[in-house]
């Protein structure tokens, strides 16, 4: 009998939701700035994606969100400790509206929809 598997204790996918309002007239810096990280940290061990939310053009938002899947919670704790993500926030700090805003996801399933309230 095979007990190989019997040991191991699976790890639970772990996933962190990023508010960051952009300054008026910084969208485009702030876009690009963006997209070079984004190219850059998906090389980060255990980083298994990101997705992103920007505003609605014409509606005065200047909200972006940004959600990151792990593959775990060192992975996870591991990128947001980085030399790297302490650079992306210096480098977007001039370019954004006070404090990022961090929801810590667990076991996030792609597929799950969520609807705004009051619609």
């Amino acid at each position: 009998m095979n007990n190989k598997g019997l040991l191991e204790t699976p790890t639970e996918s772990a996933s962190v939701f990023t508010k960051r309002t952009v300054k008026h007239g910084f969208e485009e810096r702030f876009g690009t700035a963006l997209h070079y990280f984004i190219a850059q940290s998906l090389q980060a061990e255990g980083h298994l994606g990101v997705s992103i939310m920007r505003p609605v053009e014409g509606r005065g938002s200047h909200e972006y969100g940004i959600l990151r899947r792990f593959r775990d919670a060192v992975s996870r704790d591991n990128f947001y400790e980085s030399p790297q993500f302490k650079q992306w926030e210096v480098t977007v700090a001039s370019l954004t509206e006070g404090e990022a805003k961090h929801q810590h996801l667990s076991a996030w399933k792609p597929g799950l929809s969520f609807q705004a309230k009051g619609q």
